[in-house]
Order: C-alpha cells, then structure tokens, then sequence
C-alpha cells in the first residue's frame, strides 16, 4: 500500500466534517499526531457527541468544540497510560508492533513507514516499540512441529474469502468423492465404480456424498429424505434416492456396533442395484477404513520435519469461552494460570475462542476497549506470567471461529497474527484446524463443536454385521455413542464433513468449501492419524479410545473443565496408548 499525502488525507477529512478549513487542519494535525485515520478520527467523534435518549438517540454535529475535547481526552489517556506502564527496556531488534489485520483500519500517513516496513527514518527504534519487554526463557523441553511457516504457506491459509467461485466450489466437493472412490475401490479390491442413475441388472458398487431431499420440512435426516449424489467423474453428477434393504449387511464397520451413522455430507460406499423405480436400493454398506498409522509416509510431507524426540512431556487443554457469560474480568482462565504455574507443564495448548463475538456483553457492545487490548491484558500477560514462570515450557494458540481477534472470519481459519503475543518464540499460533506434533506424538485440534453438530444430523441406519473390523484396543467398544461421532471424523478424513452446514447451527460456522484442503485429517503428505484428537464440545467431556486414536473432549473453561495429559518416555515395544495418561480436571474453586 502507498504512502498516503497529506493532501489525501486532507480530501477524506473534506468527505467527514466538510470544507472548514479550521476543522481541516485540526483534524490533520489529530490524524498525524494520534496516528488516526480519518475514518478512525470520525468514529471517535460520533461516539463522543452520541447523546442517548429513551425516546430518540442522536448524534450532535461535529464542531470545533467537539474536535478539541476528543484532542484533551485522547492525550489525557496517552498520559495516564505512560504513568501505569512500568519503565522497561527495550532490546535494538523489536520491530515497530502493529494491531492484527482485523482491527488495524489505519491508513499510512505522513511520516509513518509501511506495514512490515521497518523503522521510521529519524526515529529511534526505542521510540517506536511498545514499553515492554518479552522475556525468553532457555531451551524448550519438548520438540514442536507444525504446519510450514515459510510466506508462500502461510499465504495459502491467508487466503481472501469470499472469492469463491462456483465452478472451484463444486470442483472441490467432487475431489472428496473422487478421492474416497479410489480408496474405496483400493480397499475392497472393486473393479469399478458404478453409476447409481443407471438400471441395470447386477449389483453395483457405488460411492457419494449423502444429502437431504430439500421437501422434507423435518429438519433432520430420514429414511425418506436420504439421497446420494455422485461425482461428474463417476456418473456426471448423479442424484437419486436411497432406500435400504430389509436385510442390509454393514461392512466392515467396528465389531459391536449396531449400525452406522448417515448424515448430510458423508461419503457413503455402498452395493445395490437401482432397477428402474427412481431409487437405488441399498443391499449393502461398504464402511470406509480408517486411516492406519502403518501406512508408508510419502516423501512429500506437509510437516516440518524435526528429530524424532519420544521423551516424556505432559500438556496442559484448556477450551474457550475462557470468561463467564456475566462478565469479561476472564476468571477461569486467571484461576487455570494460577495452576499451571505451580505444576508446570511442558506444553499448555489454548484453543479458542480467545475474545468471543457471542459473549452477551459483547454482542450489547458493552466493552471499553479494543479486542485486540482485552486479548493483551486477559490472555496474553497471564500466559506470559506462566510462561515466565515455567522456563522451557510453550504455549499453542489456535482461534476460533467467533474470535474477535482473528482476521479470518472463515473455516478452515489461518492462525492468529503474531502481533498478538508480541511475537513471543515461546507461543505457538496454528491454524484451525490443525495438525502438529509434540515431540513424536502427533495431535489433531478444532474449535468447531463438531461433535454437537453431528449428534444433531445423525440418523443411525441398523444393519447386520459382517467381517467386523476388530479394536485395535478393548476401550474401543462398539456401541459408544461419542466414540461413533469422533469415528466419523476418522473414517471421512475431515475435521468437518458435514454438508452442507445445518441451518440452525450455520452461525456457529462460516464454512468455505473451496478450501476444504484445510479440513483435512490426513491426506498424502502424512497419512497417519492423530494420536490426540481434541475436539471441544458443548457434550457431555469425555476421554474415548476410537481405534489408535485419544479423542479427548474437554469441553469449556467457563464450564470448570479442562485436560491434562501426560506422555510417559517411548520405548521400542511401547504404543502411544501405553504411555498416555489422560484425565479431565477441575477448576480449584
């Protein structure tokens, strides 16, 4: 972006408060010395001449008056806010900090730099960097490794919403089909996969995405409204009803399970013939296999490679919302950090939402200051004091969907800015959802309350079992409701695959399909599954065993609730199973 002239700047105060040439230049003089844009400068203007009334609320003209009481309150807060600062010092190499992307609306003006420009000629660096200091402990005591860091990565999560195109949209909902047609075909050793639309006298095998007949009014799926739509590939984008035999055989779905669950979204294998009544008939369920950590890992990989390190570590879950709903002074989070810091984890892992647009006094405008300084003073400096306190410990941050301090309003969402943390080495940002190791375990985090969402649209189809996939342990049991849930998760290889999102819970996530890559749970560049899998929900919180996978749901601080897990040190015959020590915790009163 262009520097802007004071004649610019001049010319947008001109659209604002007119052509008084008064006004004008004590504007100017306010946008330059305040660091203001003219947009900024009017917002603070309306708000100071906002007069409330029970009948009709108005907004005084703004006027010279006007413009030199929001110039003395501005500078009386700049003054009180140097008197609470603590006098630091501040190392040569701080680079000029900058407020996140999604509340930064100010305009370079006359004798700024650029974003990400460097110091302003002429002035100190001491001058332009915040009066505080990062203090960095020694060596982290685990290995972290995530998603590549490098500009063209992280570009690619910084995407522009809201650019989506039709065609790319439905390009990539049909590669989700693909995809698991030729895993299916892999699997159970097909032939081909046929074309549901098309009468024929044999059983076919078929794959598709299931979706709701939009006449049904029920607002969940039914043994009436499930129809399955095949790829352009596989059948030129072929929908047809479903009905499902009396005698429907399941499989290879896990032993002891009664049924599977079908839900809008799920790509579905199956066998059956469509004999010419405007439906398929579905004699049989062909259950997707579940990612196996067994599977040889491609050259091509997604994760920065890091030394192998299976030493013992232990890792503190804590979900936003982190403040109760009566308040934002973010006591469950202050009462965790007081307990952290007596037992020091290795890793404290925050998913959020950090600052919740959902919050009620939130959402009636009842905050006195900007996101970004509520994050600073409410997450920011508690996690600093633990980390300060704990030398070699790290945090990771992941955002949520209703963070106010995030840039990205879409899902998948790309990480925090690290203008947040003060671009603290010791505070990891990844994206959500996400996909990282600490040291050789590998974890796979959302925000999104998927879990909920697929309780909600499940519709639960019996059928009799056969070639039942056996557990890979005996906490895996077949007939638990949660772990089914977080075997969808698994079995579609998506933190969220449902589609489209249900209509009553689309406030709770913008999903942007033409990004779906950033949906996924695995896929060729690391095929294994996660050894973690968090998955915060407003269910009931749960620790579950689903195949080699920890599902762990530790629901929300706010609730009192979060989870410790401790890694014992790998061995050679160990299993991730056999060094985990999972439990869900308490808030001390």
């Amino acid at each position: 972006m262009a520097t802007y002239t004071a004649d610019q700047v001049k010319d947008e105060l001109k659209d604002v408060i007119g052509d008084d040439e008064k006004l004008l230049k004590e504007c100017l003089a306010m946008c330059t010395n305040f660091k203001l844009t003219p947009n900024d400068l009017r917002w603070k203007l309306e708000a100071l001449n906002f007069r409330p009334s029970t009948t009709r609320s108005e907004i005084s003209p703004i006027t010279l008056d006007s413009i030199l009481a929001l110039k003395a309150q501005m500078q009386r807060d700049i003054t009180r806010q140097k008197k609470a600062q603590p006098r630091t010092t501040v190392s040569a190499n701080v680079s000029r900090m900058r407020m996140p992307a999604a509340f930064n609306r100010n305009v370079p003006l006359p004798g700024m730099a650029k974003p990400g420009a460097g110091p302003v000629p002429g002035r100190s660096v001491v001058a332009q960097a915040k009066q505080e200091e990062v203090q960095v402990a020694g060596p982290s005591h685990v290995v972290f490794s995530g998603l590549k860091m490098d500009e063209e990565a992280k570009k690619q999560r910084v995407y522009r919403y809201m650019f989506e195109k039709q065609m790319e949209r439905s390009e990539n909902l049909d590669q989700i089909i693909d995809d698991a047609a030729e895993l299916v075909k892999k699997y159970y050793k097909l032939d081909d996969i046929g074309d549901p639309g098309t009468t024929t006298d044999d059983d076919i095998a078929i794959v598709g995405r299931i979706f709701q007949d939009v006449e049904v009014e029920s607002g969940k799926l039914t043994d009436a409204s499930v129809f399955l739509e095949s790829s352009r590939v596989l059948s030129g984008g072929a929908r047809i009803a479903l009905k499902f035999d009396p005698t429907l055989v399941i499989r290879n779905n896990i032993r002891g399970a009664r049924g599977l669950g079908l839900f809008p979204g799920a790509i579905v294998a199956a066998k059956g013939r469509n004999g010419g009544g405007g439906y398929f008939l579905v004699k049989e369920i062909l259950t997707l296999p579940v990612p196996s950590s067994t599977l040889p890992t491609p050259a091509a990989n997604t994760m920065k490679v890091d030394p192998v390190d299976a030493s013992a570590f232990s890792l503190a879950i804590a979900c936003g919302p982190f403040t109760a709903d009566s308040d934002l002074d973010y006591a469950p989070l202050a009462s965790i950090v007081e307990t952290l810091q007596k037992d020091k984890p290795s890793a404290v892992l925050l998913v959020g939402p950090f600052i919740d647009a959902a919050h009620p006094l939130i959402k009636v405008g009842d905050l006195d200051e900007m996101p970004s300084e509520l994050f600073h003073q409410k997450i920011y400096r508690p996690l600093r004091t633990f980390l300060d306190a704990s030398p070699g410990s790290i945090a990771i941050l992941l955002p949520g969907v209703r963070d106010l301090v995030s840039n990205h309003a879409v899902y998948p969402q790309s990480e925090l800015m690290p203008d947040l943390v003060k671009n603290d080495p010791r505070i990891h940002l990844v994206p959500n959802p996400a996909r990282f190791k600490i040291n050789d375990i590998l974890f796979g985090v959302c925000s999104v309350d998927v879990l909920f969402h697929l309780r909600r649209e499940e519709l639960v189809k019996a059928g009799r079992e056969v070639d039942p996939v056996m557990p890979v342990h005996e906490d895996d049991v077949g007939t638990d409701a949660m772990a089914a849930l977080c075997r969808h998760l698994l079995q579609q290889r998506s933190f969220y695959p449902i589609f489209p999102t249900p209509h009553e819970l689309a406030h709770e996530v913008n999903l942007d399909v033409s990004h779906s890559d950033g949906l996924k749970l695995v896929d060729e560049g690391d095929p294994s599954p996660p050894d973690v899998l968090v998955l915060p929900s407003k269910l009931k919180h749960f620790i579950k065993m689903v195949h080699s996978t920890t599902a762990i749901n530790p629901s929300f601080l706010n609730r009192g609730t979060y989870a410790l897990l401790k890694v014992a040190e790998g061995g050679n015959a160990s299993s991730v199973k056999q060094r985990l020590d999972c439990e869900i915790a308490r808030l001390s009163k």
